[in-house]
């Protein structure tokens, strides 16, 4: 009988899911699976409402797993899609939601809730999500409580909300000093951190912007140093540079390009983007901002995250060759061969702990190395400073993981619906270590060494002896 009312539940769905144009992914829980199905995104506003609703969708499945773990009821099915509508069949056993921009957290669980009969007790839950952003003493957080979108500040165990938003926000970026920046669906804002109030810099959806390029645009990108700030929009299959002071509006720097740019940096006067070209190709361009030109194109031949960025270029790491490069305007310069490489996994995907195994850099790339905090790659001093992060991390349930230089780092615990940032000192506790190696490794020798003359002792008393008995017998 449960498998009839399986099929007879998923077979529509997976008929209408083969369909030309859709996709479909499960997600198998202990008291529940879930099942959601998308039209396939053709566009970048596209990709991006989908990946919103990625990230939604797995909020909601944390929360609907605490739910029904804490209410102790049978295992569910649910069905997400853009053409069912929002009721729970108890017969079935199966929740059907509406799915697209109509998918809503806190009414999704009041569907729940009134279908299985359990009280819709949800307001203290958090689930945890985004990537939290290391400002002086604090931390920021991401976090969504009762279908809303929060942006807080942790500081001494106790956390203060900056911002509120019923949109998801994304990219979420220190812009210096006060300010934090952050993109909804289409726009860009700067939030003041003191103040706790927050302004708009830019929309694609403000007509004076979108007649300057005579089509529909979307925001795909951003960066900023804390004075100037550089985006990346598309319309059609060009792309568009938009330049500009923080204090003022962003101006078009450079338009009609090419290549689909899909992440973009900017330090000082440089700016370094990355695209795919017409032929599938990945390229990084670098331009100057003043002189409004680009002076190059690199084509890349394999993947790469970024490491660092200065008034001149970019410093990438390439995960499969083990290599680090610097890209400045006139040259794709590999800096290190064969670095040791450790992947890691945590809440936010793929990371990286990096080391060289020798050291022959100069200051000025070492020292912007040692300062990086990227958010997917920790550059160490050597093969020891990694090794022992590796093992710290090992010996702890992470949540997240999060690089603030070579020497720092911090880590994201979640416990049920508490979330603790701790950070870590890398030199200090290496000292630590060797320290209690050195003594322990001092107090062998002592030990060898008494040891020793303890040997001694006894070998020249029993040479005595035996002497004495040599005498005596003469």
């Amino acid at each position: 009988m449960k498998a009839a009312l399986f099929l007879f539940t998923f077979i529509p769905a997976l008929l209408t899911a083969s369909a030309a144009g859709t996709e479909r992914e499960s997600l198998n829980r202990e008291k529940f699976r879930l099942t959601w199905q998308y039209p396939r995104p053709l566009t970048p506003a596209e990709e991006y409402q989908t990946g919103i609703l990625s990230r939604k969708i797995s909020s909601f499945s944390n929360l609907l797993d605490e739910i029904l773990s804490r209410s102790g009821s049978e295992r569910i099915n649910v069905f997400i899609g853009t053409g069912s509508k929002n009721f729970f069949d108890s017969q079935r056993k199966t929740l059907f939601l509406e799915g697209g921009a109509a998918f809503d957290i806190k009414k999704s669980l009041n569907v729940l809730s009134a279908g299985l009969g359990i009280p819709a007790d949800y307001l203290g839950l958090r689930d945890y999500f985004g990537n939290p952003i290391p400002y002086r003493g604090a931390f920021l957080a991401l976090f969504q409580m009762n279908g809303r979108f929060y942006l807080s500040e942790e500081r001494n165990g106790k956390s203060s909300v900056l911002l509120e938003e019923s949109q998801y926000f994304n990219q979420l970026q220190s812009a210096g000093g006060q300010l934090m920046a952050y993109r909804l669906r289409n726009s860009l804002w700067f939030v003041n951190i003191g103040r706790k109030k927050n302004f708009l810099y830019y929309s694609a959806d403000d007509p004076s912007v979108s007649t300057s390029f005579g089509g529909d645009l979307f925001l795909k990108a951003f960066d900023s140093d804390g004075k100037s700030c550089a985006i990346a929009v598309v319309s059609g299959d060009k792309s568009h540079i938009l330049h500009g002071r923080i204090s003022g509006k962003p101006e078009i720097l450079f338009a009609d390009l090419p290549y689909d740019i899909d992440r973009i940096f900017i330090s000082g006067d440089r700016i370094v983007f990355s695209a795919t070209d017409e032929t599938g190709r990945t390229i990084v361009g670098v331009a100057s901002a003043s002189q409004k030109k680009i002076f190059n194109l690199y084509s890349m031949a394999e993947e790469f995250v970024v490491l660092a960025k200065d008034s001149k270029g970019m410093y990438i790491f390439y995960p499969r060759s083990r290599r680090i490069a610097f890209l400045d305007e006139e040259h794709h310069t590999v800096l290190i061969f064969g670095m040791k490489a450790q992947k890691i996994r945590d809440g936010d995907g793929v990371k990286y702990l990096i080391a060289p195994k020798q050291d022959f850099l100069d200051e000025s790339s070492l020292g912007a190395l040692l300062e990086s905090h990227s958010p997917s790659v920790m550059y160490l001093r050597d093969v020891n400073h990694l090794n022992f992060v590796k093992k710290q991390l090992s010996s702890c349930e992470q949540y997240s993981f999060y690089p603030l230089s070579a020497d720092e780092y911090v880590i994201l615990a979640k416990e049920g619906s508490t979330r603790k940032f701790t950070k870590y000192a890398v030199r200090g506790l290496l000292s630590e270590e060797r320290l209690l190696f050195e003594k322990n490794n001092r107090r062998r020798k002592y030990a060898l060494a008494l040891s020793a003359f303890l040997a001694m002792l006894i070998l020249t008393a029993q040479g005595v002896i035996n002497g004495k008995k040599k005498q005596k017998n003469g």
